[in-house]
């Protein structure tokens, strides 16, 4: 699938094709192995071929009857002849002719070729052409040699026939002339006289002809084999190979669904990027999923806190509600959720985190909370809200055996006022240290109709009324946006949100989607957190990278 539309804003730059060649590193790879094994050894699997070259050379015949005289000497009567050389190898009548000088000596099977050399090449003649190379190839070195002298004495032998037939046409017309001056007196003529001259000058030609080729180089037998040649096959096979193996991977890169780094997912989101978090390791988890306080110098907990910070800059509007939420379940956006007002807690912010997940809630587990009591029970009247708000101190620490971190009931000590009931209500939070106690607001107990519920004006009153209180920030878990309307449904509640997205299960299709479904809603997008993201480590610092 193409890019977003996005994407085609923006030229692609050299990064962007190393990005390219990078994701289909193995892939090419394993082309480029596979081509340079394969030629190798198709080449090492090949018989053994030897090549030799006779070597022959043009020479415009001497007339006899007039050795004196310096003829006009044509290059296109040379380069007619070459050609006539080169076209007549592969007759069977040269075939017949080089047999005769074979003989029986020839056993394996051979290839002739022609070919001519430039007045650069050669040295041979002065005239600077006219010279031919006849070389045979066999898998028997004596015998391409014998292969080749034999070719080129068959070449030599072809010439000086076509010329003597030549001759001996001329002397039969020159007969038939003659026969027709049948009277003394006829023969006493000059025209006469003439004939009988051209007639000696032809039989003296046909006694003394000759090729116009002689033979200056005849073949001799190789030492080593022209092929096969393993090596020069291989990195001929690693040539092609790693050209098939780019192509493949410019050609295949836009027809794959998966979402590749922070820049390919904003773009297709269309939303910035807030900060990645990376992937947090089995270990870190056996304390618990709230890593910014059970591994507070930790990496994932570092990218929490430069999240935290790049929220003050994007929330400029100062959104006292924001909606946490992602495309699909399992992408960790409550575990993010609850490391944010970790973070923000620690800051010295006053925080209120509520499950609106009714459907799977883990807020409470997280914190290790009681879900007794919560939004359900509250928006449907059963409780009153600072009943249900639990009080978390973010002690950053190592947490218990059990996952859980220091906790209270709002009832044991009283952190919230009695006055949240009221249409007027506010929540308060005492001072604990340096950090601010969270608040917590669970889901409470499964309801038959969770959308209706969070879709309820009674759900918009509690969010309105906890963000009026003495709080700076009230986080709202939802379930996955593609997958139940809650989380569209909550968002005319809350001023802002933000986009958790799993960089391991990204795709085009499914962000598209997303988008799609964000657009329309009216609060604020502040932007998407990416989580699981890779780890690299740079000069022994405690660094973080997404790609």
């Amino acid at each position: 699938m193409a890019l977003s539309a996005s994407r085609s804003t923006g030229e692609r730059t050299l990064g962007d094709y190393l990005s390219v060649l990078w994701r289909w590193k193995w892939m090419i790879v394993i082309i480029v192995c596979a081509s340079t094994l394969g030629a190798y050894l198709y080449s090492w699997s090949q018989s053994p071929q030897y090549s030799s070259t006779a070597t022959l050379l043009y020479e415009q015949p001497l007339d006899p009857t007039n050795p004196l005289q310096t003829s006009y000497y044509s290059s296109m009567d040379r380069d007619m002849a070459v050609e006539s050389v080169i076209n007549i190898l592969g007759s069977s009548d040269l075939a017949d002719g080089a047999q005769k000088y074979l003989g029986d000596n020839v056993n394996d099977p051979y290839n002739v070729s022609g070919s001519t050399r430039t007045s650069s090449d050669t040295t041979t003649s002065s005239s600077g052409g006219g010279v031919v190379d006849i070389a045979a190839t066999s898998g028997n070195p004596r015998e391409s040699a014998e292969v080749a002298t034999a070719y080129a004495q068959a070449v030599v032998e072809w010439r000086r026939a076509q010329q003597l037939d030549r001759v001996d046409l001329a002397i039969e017309a020159v007969k038939q002339a003659l026969s027709t001056y049948d009277t003394d007196s006829a023969r006493q003529s000059a025209e006469y006289l003439s004939l009988k001259q051209q007639l000696a000058n032809l039989e003296l030609l046909q006694t003394t002809s000759s090729a116009d080729f002689k033979m200056v180089s005849p073949g001799v037998v190789p030492t080593e084999p022209f092929a096969p040649k393993p090596m020069r096959s291989a990195a001929l096979g690693f040539g092609v190979g790693l050209l098939i193996g780019v192509a493949l991977a410019f050609l295949l890169d836009p027809l794959t669904q998966r979402v590749r780094g922070k820049r390919e997912a904003g773009e297709v989101l269309g939303l910035p990027i807030i900060g990645s978090v990376p992937e947090i390791e089995r270990d870190e988890l056996r304390h618990g999923n709230i890593v910014a306080l059970t591994d507070p110098n930790g990496r994932s907990a570092e990218a929490v806190r430069l999240i935290r910070s790049n929220l003050d800059y994007l929330n400029v509007d100062r959104a006292s509600s924001l909606l946490v939420t992602s495309a699909l379940a399992g992408e960790g956006k409550s575990t993010t959720a609850c490391n944010l007002a970790v973070t923000l807690a620690l800051s010295g912010k006053r925080v209120v985190i509520v499950d609106g997940d009714l459907r799977r809630p883990k807020i409470h587990e997280y914190f290790g909370l009681s879900n007794a009591v919560g939004l359900s029970t509250v928006a449907s009247g059963d409780a009153k809200l600072q009943d249900a708000l639990l009080e978390v101190s973010p002690s950053p620490r190592r947490a218990s055996g059990d996952g859980s971190v220091v906790r209270q009931r709002a009832s044991t000590e009283r952190a919230v006022t009695t006055d949240l009931g009221g249409a007027g209500g506010t929540a308060t939070m005492e001072h604990a240290g340096e950090a601010h106690k969270i608040l917590v607001l669970p889901a409470g107990p499964r309801v038959a109709d969770p959308g209706e519920v969070v879709a309820s004006r009674r759900f918009g009153d509690i969010i309105r009324e906890l963000a009026a209180g003495d709080v700076d920030m009230v986080l709202v878990d939802t379930p996955a946006l593609l997958e139940v309307s809650d989380a569209a449904a909550m968002a005319s509640q809350v001023e802002a949100l933000i986009v958790v997205v799993d960089i391991t299960k990204a795709n085009q299709s499914v962000l598209l989607a997303m988008r799609d479904l964000l657009a329309p809603l009216p609060c604020k997008q502040l932007g998407a957190i990416l989580v699981r993201t890779k780890r690299t480590r740079a000069s022994g610092y405690g660094y973080y990278s997404d790609l």
